[in-house]
């Protein structure tokens, strides 16, 4: 097929709409907004980022990224039009691009968040006279037609597109830049190659309305095709849509002579100029104005149904020279007035982030997806069959999500919740414990253990008495609190209580279900048990008074090890234990005076000794996880640390003292503030 070169084929375009322009005014060329140097050295936020694939996901709208290595690439073509000339070679830095053109849905994402204003569309008489009153190039059927969320968002002026990419974390890529996005460093002269496949592009084939239609090819669409259609077009980087579909704006003025004079390291264009340049050609282009290296100018402040864009960013340094990682703040996927509870860790690799703006669930991808609405106050955890249990704020309902619906339970349904928020209460247990006939348990922090019926499909609550607790003979007490449950080897529930009264806990020890009965395990009833854990052996570790307790299955006998010296009493309040070392790592409330909220203290076991990790002053509790080679982290007081053996190393300062640690297992910490807006993200946080 030959191929003839048509020069500049918006020329028409930008007659005809000069004609309407003209009734307002042509501005004159601003060459003080945003010049390329103010606006390099722009990094996105990657939830998801893989050195080997050179691929990144970002956080704002859902985008892949491809990263481009620095170096030298031939721009230009001989046999192009004369501003395509001279061939000459460019060096660039590493850059990130986006893979596709940015589509209705994501830049539907930045007008919400009230940072982009919509695509404009020209319903003047010459615009109409030209589009013929197509329905798909009025912005109310194309930019809000659920239909074609992913095709291509057309009908931007220069300027929206680069707010839409600052937005995101990036800017417009330099004509430079998006030049060898397309083609690589061979110098072909489409994306795929050097010869014209009209089924790799969407151009003006048989079926298009354009002007002389190439018979020859069915590139299946009339007009714009959803973003990233054609991947046998991909360029050597595996970008897609670098021809046709709809031209591209790109950061740089227009200059006709430029490449005459163009610097040979990351040129940004002119300093100034009328004209704002696009690329790569539209659906109503020919064969030949799909190549990679035709340019065409364009006004700035015009909008075009041809027109739309992508982005680029620099490529972030992400460790410093001291070594520490550098965490993402990952806030910007959350509503502005969100206030996050807790980070969960699902078994399918996703991390749930709940909190006052429901659920935001992040798959292994790194794509973020609403998929609850409701407050949030904890999410209690999976069950044997698959369903996932939330609590809702102020512990008004428990929903269960399985098959990709909710169901709720609330009074009807026999959940009760707490009646009140209680001083000294632990809050919540750790999370469901299921036995054997399938009944869930859930410790509430106060007078109330919550037991799932699953024949009856309802829950009910327990309150201490029911559990063997002796009744209390005053009122002076805050009551009970039910702070964990556990189940042992043998089958059975356990549940772990304290007694409040005044500034003091008392013990009352751990409730066992024995046979269909409760009773008290009398071992046990001189502690007050904030935590229980099971451990690897079938073991079950439990906090007690200035000891923690083991419990061993074999002898069916509890064993005290004491905690290290301090002048007040002490309480173990929380236990993880070690996947790596089968070990327990204690939290201890140490008394200040009369509270036990006075200080605390982090250890751990090992070769039959007690290792101090940290302690605190004052009462600031640190959150521990851990990843699965048993490298703990750890999080409070702003900081973010990693044990490495013989210290702990300081990764991080954040703008927060209370914190949640989640490792999911694709690798990702989350760091949530408690009841606050804020959350991290630090990347392959496993070797």
């Amino acid at each position: 097929m030959k191929i003839f070169f048509h020069k500049k084929p918006l020329i028409l375009c930008l007659m005809l709409l000069t004609l309407s322009m003209a009734c307002r005014g042509e501005k004159e060329p601003n060459c003080e907004n945003l010049l390329l140097e103010d606006i390099k050295e722009t990094f996105p936020v990657f939830i998801s980022e893989s050195a080997e694939t050179g691929t990144a996901i970002r956080v704002t709208d859902g985008m892949t990224m491809l990263f481009i290595s620095a170096g030298d690439f031939e721009m230009g073509l001989e046999d192009g039009n004369d501003d395509e000339r001279p061939v000459h070679s460019v060096y660039l830095d590493a850059y990130w691009i986006d893979q596709t053109e940015v589509s209705n849905a994501q830049y539907q994402k930045c007008v919400q968040a009230d940072v982009c204003t919509p695509p404009y569309y020209d319903d003047s008489f010459f615009a109409r006279l030209f589009f013929k009153g197509n329905s798909e190039r009025v912005r109310d059927e194309y930019f809000n037609n659920p239909d074609l969320n992913q095709h291509p968002v057309v009908w931007v002026r220069w300027d929206q597109a680069q707010t839409y990419c600052q937005w995101a974390g990036g800017r417009l890529p330099t004509e430079a830049e998006w030049e060898k996005a397309a083609r690589g460093s061979d110098g072909r002269e489409y994306p795929w190659g050097d010869t014209f496949y009209g089924d790799r592009v969407n151009y003006c084939d048989k079926n298009g309305e354009c002007k002389i239609p190439d018979e020859a090819w069915d590139d299946g669409y009339r007009e714009t095709a959803p973003v990233g259609s054609y991947p046998q077009g991909a360029s050597p980087y595996g970008v897609l849509d670098m021809a046709g579909n709809v031209s591209e704006w790109v950061a740089d003025w227009f200059e006709y002579d430029y490449y005459q004079e163009s610097p040979q390291e990351n040129p940004f264009g002119p300093a100034c100029a009328d004209k704002r340049l696009v690329r790569g050609g539209c659906y109503d282009y020919s064969a030949a104005n799909v190549r990679s290296t035709l340019r065409d100018e364009v006004n700035s402040e015009w909008h075009f149904s041809t027109v739309g864009f992508r982005c680029a960013a620099d490529v972030a340094e992400r460790t410093p020279e001291d070594g520490n990682i550098i965490p993402e703040d990952m806030s910007v996927i959350l509503p502005a007035d969100a206030s996050v509870n807790g980070v969960w860790a699902a078994a399918d690799g996703s991390a749930w982030i709940y909190g006052s703006h429901g659920i935001m669930r992040v798959d292994a991808q790194g794509i973020a997806k609403s998929i609850y609405d409701e407050p949030v106050e904890a999410l209690a955890g999976e069950d044997a069959s698959g369903r996932i249990w939330v609590i809702g704020q102020e512990q008004e309902f428990i929903a269960a999500f399985a098959g990709g619906a909710w169901k709720t339970y609330s009074a009807g349904q026999g959940w009760q919740g707490s009646e009140e928020d209680l001083y000294l209460s632990p809050g919540l247990g750790d999370g469901l414990t299921q036995d054997e006939q399938g009944r869930l348990w859930l410790a509430s922090g106060a007078d109330a253990l919550w037991q799932y019926e699953p024949a009856a499909d309802a829950w009910r609550g327990l309150k201490a008495q029911e559990l063997g607790f002796p009744p209390l003979d005053t009122d002076d007490y805050q009551g009970y609190f039910l702070t964990d449950g556990v189940l042992s080897t043998s089958g059975q529930v356990w549940v772990s209580a304290c007694l409040g009264q005044g500034e003091a806990l008392l013990p009352v020890g751990i409730a066992r279900s024995l046979d269909g009965k409760w009773e008290i395990m009398t071992d046990t009833s001189a502690d007050c048990v904030l935590d229980m854990e099971n451990g690897v052996q079938g073991e079950v570790w439990a906090g007690g008074s200035d000891a923690l307790l083991r419990f061993n299955p074999g002898t069916q006998e509890w064993k005290r090890i004491a905690l290290p010296d301090f002048e007040r009493p002490q309480i173990v309040s929380d236990i993880h234990i070690s996947p790596f070392s089968g070990m327990p790592w204690i939290e201890v409330l140490r008394y200040g005076g009369a509270s036990p909220l006075g200080s605390l203290a982090y250890y751990h076991w090992e070769d039959s000794a007690w290792i101090e990790d940290l302690e605190t002053e004052a009462y600031a509790p640190y959150d521990l996880t851990f990843a699965a080679d048993g490298t703990a982290w750890w999080c409070g007081e702003g900081r973010v640390l990693k044990d490495e053996g013989e210290e702990l190393r300081e990764i991080a300062r954040l703008d927060l003292m209370d914190c949640q640690l989640t490792l999911d297992d694709s690798g990702r910490l989350w760091v949530a503030g408690n009841e606050r807006g804020i959350l991290w993200m630090v990347q392959s946080a496993t070797p």
